[in-house]
């Protein structure tokens, strides 16, 4: 965080000014993914700074472009693209804010930005003029597939002008909106897919819909099953790597399994691809689970080695997703992410999920070195649960040699002994452990957590996000041990 005050930012911002650009680029670039909005002050403070600073910011901005006239200013986040639509009907202005606005007063954005310097492409029909000007420079762009118009064929129309997407383009974002009940996006959709296929996209990111919109579950687990099949049959990427499918979620409602026929999908995965993220969250449950199965290396000798694997939201009670989800896990596994959300967890054992989890990834996946088991659910282990997992479950963690980070979210870690020992037992296999996370533990306290560090020498990073150790205590924390991380709101790892 930088300081506030003049003679400690003239201090702190110096030895940055000394820098040559290329050292720091290294710096800025982490910077703004980690907070924008201090990559956009500091580039404010200092004039030798600023060129470097707003050129990092424009060129890591997302895709996700903000219509200057159709959101209120105080709405607009700083470090953000926006485009102003002018009369005459010309290329939209692309600006980046720099200060956000309060009420509706003007916003502070520096701009029009040349096209250029933009590193990502809102394709859109208030943004079709700027495909032929930004497309050749875009590593980054986001479409979005609503009720279609003539406009959104535009789109399409000046995509397939420019040749589709560039050797440049590296990640795309495609968002299909439920709310088609005649499926009219669909041949837009196809057409996309064709380019699509032709692409070089290393990264794509499908999104179902909107989490702030309603959706109707019989839609979703019809006709847009149809649509997301078609962009990963007909327009999956040869060189795919990384592939995320997100749908919408609402936190007060359990996830609901659309009918679906018991054919799983035919897809054949690019053999360069290495991580996957499937959200199996409402209505969008569905067209994962019939993924699954395509994902299984049990003979298929086209699998790709996945090194990544992120599973959220499943639904482990219901439709045999135990045993689909134990059937993907990979020798090449080196990091395996699970969320899991019991439907009736009633009739779910805790502990016994747990550990046939463990069980199989310590006999199919030796590379493992993160290992993430999130519980959300109300229910959680008990004491004689605990003392069976430190006996039982946890010993299977020496098959992880290298081990580095566990999670134990949700479990119910309390200030018991039993407990205590559940994550002792976890360091004496793994010793070679150096990230904790103890998040939505809500009894986890200070004193808790200060065993936990006092106990475990080798813990460099803990995060402790929802539960009773708040940010105050952070400074407590970090003084029992040097270059200890503790952090009390979710990041990457």
């Amino acid at each position: 965080m930088m300081p506030t005050d003049s003679a400690s930012q003239a201090q702190f911002i110096a030895p940055l000014e000394a820098l040559p650009e290329v050292v720091l680029d290294m710096i800025l670039h982490p910077l703004a993914k980690q907070d924008r909005t201090a990559l956009i002050h500091l580039a404010r403070t200092s004039p030798r700074v600023f060129a470097p600073a707003v050129t990092v910011a424009v060129r890591t901005a997302s895709a996700c472009w903000v219509d200057l006239h159709a959101h209120h200013n105080f709405q607009i986040e700083v470090g953000c693209l926006v485009y102003a639509t002018k009369s005459d009907g010309s290329a939209p202005d692309v600006s980046l804010v720099t200060a956000k606005a309060l009420c509706d007063h003007t916003l502070a954005k520096i701009g029009p930005i040349a096209t250029s310097q933009l590193r990502s492409l809102l394709l859109s029909p208030k943004t079709v003029d700027l495909i032929p000007l930004v497309l050749p420079y875009a590593r980054t762009v986001f479409c979005s597939f609503s009720l279609p118009t003539k406009a959104d064929g535009r789109v399409l129309d000046m995509l397939e002008r420019a040749h589709g997407f560039t050797s440049t383009t590296t990640h795309l974002t495609v968002q299909l909106d439920q709310d088609d009940p005649e499926l009219r996006s669909e041949p837009l959709v196809r057409r996309l897919a064709m380019m699509m296929a032709q692409s070089q996209i290393k990264s794509l990111h499908l999104r179902l819909g909107d989490s702030n919109h309603g959706y109707d579950a019989e839609l979703a687990g019809g006709g847009m099953f149809s649509i997301a099949e078609m962009l990963l049959t007909v327009g999956m990427p040869p060189h795919l790597v990384a592939l995320s499918m997100h749908g919408p979620t609402e936190p007060e409602e359990l996830p609901i399994i659309p009918m679906l026929d018991d054919l799983p999908l035919q897809l054949m995965w690019p053999q360069s691809l290495r991580r996957i993220k499937l959200f199996f969250g409402t209505p969008w449950a569905g067209f994962p689970i019939k993924m699954l199965p395509s994902l299984s290396p049990v003979g298929n000798t086209l699998h790709p080695g996945l090194c990544d694997m992120e599973l959220v939201n499943i639904p482990m009670d219901v439709l045999d997703m135990h045993g689909k989800v134990l059937a993907v896990l990979s020798p090449t596994l080196e990091r395996f992410h699970l969320q899991v959300t019991p439907i009736d967890f009633e009739g779910v054992d805790l502990y016994a999920l747990v550990h046939s989890v463990i069980e199989a990834l310590a006999a199919v996946c030796p590379a493992l070195r993160d290992l993430d088991l999130c519980v959300l659910a109300e229910h959680t282990m008990t004491s004689r649960q605990f003392l069976r997992f430190s006996r039982v479950t946890a010993p299977l963690l020496k098959a992880f040699r290298e081990l580095r980070h566990f999670s134990l979210v949700g479990w119910g870690v309390d200030t018991t002994d039993e407990a205590m020992a559940a994550v002792d037992a976890v360091f004496l296999a793994a010793p070679s452990i150096r990230s904790l996370d103890l998040s939505l533990n809500e009894s986890m306290d200070l004193d808790m957590a200060t065993r936990i560090v006092q106990s475990h020498h080798t813990l460099c990073r803990v995060i402790l996000a929802c539960t009773k150790v708040k940010r105050r205590d952070v400074a407590t924390l970090c003084k029992l041990r040097r270059g200890l991380t503790v952090l009390v709101h979710h990041e990457g790892h």
